[in-house]
């Protein structure tokens, strides 16, 4: 069989995905906390300038937060695809 699994390249791809499922953990758990955060900040001073500010700065947050995480999926996908076999002539 010429085309073989690399195990160093097998490796990697794997050290790459296993640290993209964390980051994605994390900006998704950031994305709900601030979700929770912006819900809070509504209801405890909708009304008042500062708070609808502040509400307002959150979900942008939210926003960033949400793009960080389908960027994370990008690119765990692109890593699953990763070629990891090489050539070796018999």
């Amino acid at each position: 069989m010429p085309w073989v699994v690399d195990p160093e390249l097998a490796s990697r791809r794997r050290r790459i995905l296993e640290l993209l499922a964390l980051a994605r953990n994390v900006t998704s758990t950031m994305e709900d906390a601030c979700s929770d955060l912006c819900q809070s900040t509504q209801d405890l001073v909708a009304g008042v300038q500062l708070g609808d500010k502040a509400a307002s700065s959150v979900k942008l947050s939210i926003g960033a937060i949400h793009g960080a995480t389908a960027a994370c999926d990008s690119a765990r996908e692109a890593a699953r695809q990763i070629q990891i076999t090489r050539w070796e002539p018999e």
